[in-house]
């Protein structure tokens, strides 16, 4: 075991030995016994390697749907029944996630205002339209694109609601970016734009495919693809307008493994925390088309590094909707090819009905199927299986509870405003829902651990949130040795009091069901373990 871990040691570049220690994952200085080391715990990853040319991925929709439907979750993934999963490496000594190209600590950690909700990544910078947009690219799809470029030379990708459900794709894509975006996650800067027909002027040899030839875009092939939507009675249409990302596009990312060509992907996707833990978000948000193709890896330069950086794309699927229609009864309830299921229904001749298969709700044009009395946030299941989500362990799934239970009913709102729904019943029904859903995550994923958080010392005791639980708690304290990584307990009180011994302490907090451990040294809190 010695060789092979001098030998990962030479030939690994020094950055990212850096990072892997700052992690705890592994020792430097030629050391394997220390726990923890003096910048413990770290809030933000150690710059990355500069890349150089990096091969561009090329998932195609059909493939990634085959090899999603596939894909089989292990057993019980959807129950947290498993106890051999490994714990998440992207987290730092205090169970949190440090901010990384990854993932970027927000509300949870630095409470935002209504305001900076609502502003989303860019801080609400639409396009411009004090001049024409200009089109650069057009396609019909299953509703049309538009590439356009405002005055000021910013490309936006112009998608529309499918016809006869006005707002509800394009607002839950604007607002489930927000969403996401405050609780950290790289998202594209999106908006909800209003135009009418002048606002569009075709650029120059625009090729477009019409009737299966490429050919030069005509002004009558822009009014047919917008007579493919809904234009509203005052003559303009609404669009999603989602900025382009900048730099060099990738392609996708996976939900397993790494990108082999990217020197600075160490952590197997799978083996994430950010991406385990976005099984709660999505089931929050009924984003049940968290996949592959929602994912964009790009290369942008930040300090003078070339580095990937990972986005989270394509929110429409939100708050009960399919994109093209709203959900059916089964989707956030099975796969789309589920065989348990299927046989379940062969084997009774259909008699076996759930509840959420009886549920009738009514559905707002702007929603969706957009339900609360029938969610199960242990038993919600995107469309397709994903091998973060199967990997998730209580600890990540607590860290996302109480990352959605930081959301206010106000802020929510502010949040879901943000959509520009012009129906205020459409934004009242989506807060109502995500309030009841926040609700439920809390309450089942808080009961599966001590839910104390933001541990820190203050004036010589041991302070926390106590975010649910039963506020009686015991206290062992210990003096704790980080070459050995063994514990002496102290005689000392049963308090919050931190003992004034020099060297690294261990609190041991329980409530008779559950524990976790708190590493405190020199008055600062080093290390939790759940």
């Amino acid at each position: 075991m010695a060789h092979l871990l001098e030998s990962f040691l030479a030939s690994t570049p020094r950055p990212l030995l850096l990072l892997l220690a700052a992690l705890s994952i592994l020792p430097v200085a030629g050391s394997t016994k220390h726990r923890f080391y003096p910048d413990d715990p770290i809030a933000k990853e150690p710059p990355p390697i500069s890349v150089g040319e990096l091969r561009i991925d090329t998932h195609t929709d059909a493939g990634a749907m085959v090899e999603e439907t596939l894909h089989q979750p292990g057993k019980n993934a959807d129950t947290l029944s498993r106890t051999n999963r490994a714990p998440a490496l992207d987290i730092n000594t205090i169970d949190e996630v440090p901010d990384s190209d990854w993932y970027t600590n927000r509300h949870d950690l630095h409470p935002l205002t209504n305001s900076e909700l609502a502003l989303g990544p860019g801080g609400n910078a639409p396009p411009t339209v004090n001049q024409p947009w200009t089109i650069v690219a057009a396609n019909e799809g299953m509703t049309p694109i538009f590439r356009i470029q405002d005055s000021s030379g910013r490309a936006f990708a112009l998608r529309f609601d499918p016809k006869g459900y006005p707002e509800r794709t394009t607002g839950a894509d604007v607002a489930g970016s927000h969403i996401l975006h405050a609780i950290g996650y790289n998202v594209p800067d999106n908006y909800a734009v209003r135009f009418d027909r002048r606002q569009l002027r075709i650029g120059s040899n625009i090729r477009y495919l019409r009737d299966g030839q490429r050919v030069t875009l005509r002004e009558s092939d822009v009014d047919h693809l917008l007579s493919l939507v809904t234009r509203y009675p005052d003559g303009t249409w609404r669009a999603l307008a989602s900025r382009l990302v900048d730099g060099e596009l990738l392609g996708p990312f996976s939900y397993a493994g790494t990108r082999d060509d990217d020197p600075n992907d160490i952590f197997p996707h799978d083996h994430r925390r950010v991406l385990r833990a976005l099984f709660v978000f999505s089931a929050w948000l009924d984003h049940a088309d968290t996949r592959t193709l929602g994912t964009l890896d790009t290369i942008q330069s930040i300090d003078g590094i070339r580095r990937v950086r990972h986005f989270l794309t394509d929110f429409g699927s939100s708050f009960g909707s399919a994109s093209l229609r709203p959900d059916e009864a089964w989707e956030g309830h099975t796969y789309a090819v589920d065989l348990r299921w299927g046989l379940r229904e062969l084997l009774t001749l259909g008699a076996y009905s759930p509840k959420w298969e009886r549920t009738h709700p009514r559905i707002l044009p702007g929603a969706g199927r957009f339900v609360s009395d029938t969610f199960d946030p242990a038993a919600w299941k995107p469309t397709y299986p994903n091998p973060a989500f199967d990997n998730r362990t209580v600890a990540d799934c607590f860290w996302a509870a109480k990352q959605i239970k930081a959301f206010t009913d106000d802020q929510l709102a502010a949040l879901v405003r943000s959509g520009q729904y012009s129906d205020p019943k459409t934004v009242d029904a989506i807060v109502h829902t995500l309030v009841i859903r926040r609700d439920k995550i809390a309450a089942y994923y808080f009961a599966k651990t001590l839910p104390l958080d933001g541990f820190e010392v203050r004036e010589g005791t041991l302070g926390y949130r106590d975010l649910g639980g039963n506020g009686h708690y015991s206290v062992v304290w210990s003096r704790y040795d980080n070459d050995t990584d063994k514990k002496s307990p102290l005689d000392v009180p049963s308090t919050l009091a931190v003992p004034r011994i020099a060297g690294y302490l261990a609190a041991d907090i329980g409530d008779g069901s559950h524990q976790l451990t708190v590493y405190v040294h020199d008055g600062r809190v080093v290390g939790v373990t759940r």
